[in-house]
């Protein structure tokens, strides 16, 4: 069997199409909540010798590209494998707008055309309603209400993108999120890496059609295996795979390029979602061979809510698909590889949650998704999984959880979550663990819906 130093895919496991299926380990966003470290044994790095060649078709590799001017192609691993652009040559670099509009029409139409004049492949929104994915207990609910964009505006910013030439993608926090994205015409649909482990929301959302992109921060090699042998099992691959680290800004110490070069070097399409500072960290990333690298964008810094004040400004993306062409070209690419290998971004290639990193502060927690009598059966259409926000660990109902169809011991309220110690075991055994208080909502803050 594979240790917890590989990266095979982990043999899908847990609830069938009645039972729920919840994170186990999502990640958090924001810095102002402390996190601890992963345990080394949960996070030991990938060995290239334990990995399957990737399957053809539907993500794989493609051949390399022959430039219609006669100019030599770039190597096959910065050709785009999922996707096409205005020019293949370009390297793809996704502008994450997100939530930086707030809401405003206005301001979210000026930073698509930003995005647009600034040269970028790809724009993206969050596409989410806050009662889907927010518990109200939760002392952001009210802060991402007010950032929360019409699902009619991203239909408006996505077309807009269209006709700019750009693509336009969604991350997606709810089914009604990947129906909302496939009504839009979205080009890819991406997984926050607070939802890394949400099984079922995975696989709707790599069954819906589009590309499939998978960011991990604060996640661990089981994490990623094991999200990667539930698409293994779908025949299904991701489009891109992205290295990140969930801290708002990330110190370049943090970011883990190690871990992104092991990715490809075992034929994963991997890339880097950058939550640094600046431009050093795409171009490092780009230099080692990374085929996606997604940032935060805006038009201002000071702009108020979302991700603005740690986000890439148009002149900045200028300098990045400009640089991006002299760091991938043939022949300077080696050099500026050694560099990116040398600088402080690079780091190891184990992959482990960062100091900093708290995936409690995002951690869906089991709710009641209305009132539930005593003696009620924990199916999925009976719970609704929410982010409380609280250090609480809701995931008792996790893969291979003995609860699954388990009963409840008393009555639960609408939205209550669901403890340990309201349910007896159900037909998978396992006795009751320790009863655990009601869970409370931190004192301190939270960031944003994440990326």
């Amino acid at each position: 069997m594979p240790t917890d130093d590989t990266l095979v895919p982990d043999a899908p496991s847990g609830p069938g199409p009645d039972t729920p299926e919840t994170p186990s380990s999502p990640d958090a966003h924001d810095p102002r909540n402390p996190g601890q470290d992963a345990a080394p044994s949960e996070s030991a790095p990938p060995r290239a010798g334990d990995s399957p060649e990737p399957p053809a078709g539907d993500g794989g590799p493609s051949a390399p590209r022959t430039d219609p001017q006669g100019q030599p192609p770039l190597p096959a691993r910065h050709q785009y494998n999922w996707t096409t652009s205005r020019d293949p040559k370009l390297p793809y670099l996704i502008l994450d707008i997100g939530a930086n509009p707030s809401g405003n029409a206005e301001l979210a139409a000026a930073m698509v055309n930003a995005a647009a004049r600034a040269g970028a492949p790809a724009v993206k929104f969050q596409a989410y309603a806050v009662k889907d994915f927010i518990h109200p207990r939760n002392k952001v609910y009210n802060e991402m209400l007010a950032g929360e964009m019409p699902y009619g505006l991203i239909e408006d910013m996505t077309k807009l993108a269209h006709d700019l030439g750009m693509q336009c993608g969604m991350t997606v926090f709810s089914p009604e999120g990947i129906d909302r994205a496939l009504a839009c015409k979205a080009d890819f649909i991406k997984i926050a890496s607070g939802d890394i482990n949400y099984l079922a929301l995975i696989r709707e959302a790599a069954n819906a059609g589009p590309p499939l992109i998978l960011s991990t921060g604060a996640s661990t090699s089981k994490d990623v295996r094991r999200v990667l042998g539930l698409l293994n099992s779908m025949d299904r691959r991701p489009a891109a795979l992205l290295q990140c680290t969930s801290l708002y800004p990330a110190p370049a110490t943090s970011c883990y390029l190690a871990v992104m070069a092991e990715w490809l070097s075992l034929g994963l399409p991997a890339g880097f979602s950058d939550h640094s500072m600046g431009v050093s960290g795409p171009l490092f990333a780009y230099a080692l061979g990374a085929l996606t690298v997604e940032k935060h964008f805006t038009t201002d810094r000071t702009l108020p809510g979302g991700d603005n004040f740690m986000s890439l400004l148009p002149e900045q993306v200028a300098v990045i698909t400009s640089g991006a062409m002299k760091v991938m070209h043939p022949e300077t690419n080696p050099l500026l590889e050694a560099a990116a290998r040398e600088s402080l971004y690079y780091g190891q290639r184990i992959k482990r949650v960062f100091h900093g990193e708290d995936r409690r502060a995002v951690r869906r927690v089991a709710c009641a998704a209305r009132r539930l009598p005593k003696g009620t059966a924990l199916r999925t259409h009976n719970l609704k999984f929410l982010r409380l926000g609280s250090e609480f660990d809701g995931h008792f109902l996790g893969p291979g959880s003995p609860y699954k169809d388990a009963k409840l011991l008393r009555d639960v309220e609408l939205l209550e979550p669901i403890t340990e110690d309201m349910v007896e075991p159900g037909p998978g055994g396992g006795g009751r663990r320790p009863s655990q208080q009601t869970p409370q909502p931190p004192q301190g803050q939270q960031g944003p819906a994440g990326t």
